[in-house]
C-alpha cells in the first residue's frame, strides 16, 4: 500500500515538472518575437494557446494529485 502511494507520488511530480518545464519553454521561446512568430510560422502561433492551457492543466492536474495522495499519508 506504502509502496503503490509513494510510486504514485513520484509520477505526479513528475507531471507537475514536466507541466512546468514545458511552460516555461514555452513562453521564454515566444517573449521576445511573439508577433514575429505569429507572422512567420502560423500554425505553430495557432496552437500556442492551446498549448499554454494544457501546461496549465497539467500543472494543476499534478498539484491536486500530490495534494489527495499526501492527504491519505
Amino acid at each position: 500500500m506504502t509502496k503503490e502511494i509513494i510510486i504514485k507520488i513520484i509520477v505526479a511530480t513528475l507531471l507537475l515538472a514536466y507541466g512546468i518545464f514545458s511552460f516555461v519553454l514555452r513562453v521564454k521561446k515566444y517573449r521576445k518575437n511573439f508577433h514575429n512568430a505569429i507572422k512567420e510560422d502560423l500554425i505553430d502561433s495557432f496552437f500556442f494557446l492551446p498549448g499554454i492551457i494544457f501546461e496549465l492543466l497539467l500543472i494543476l492536474i499534478g498539484i491536486a494529485w500530490l495534494i489527495y495522495l499526501l492527504s491519505h499519508l
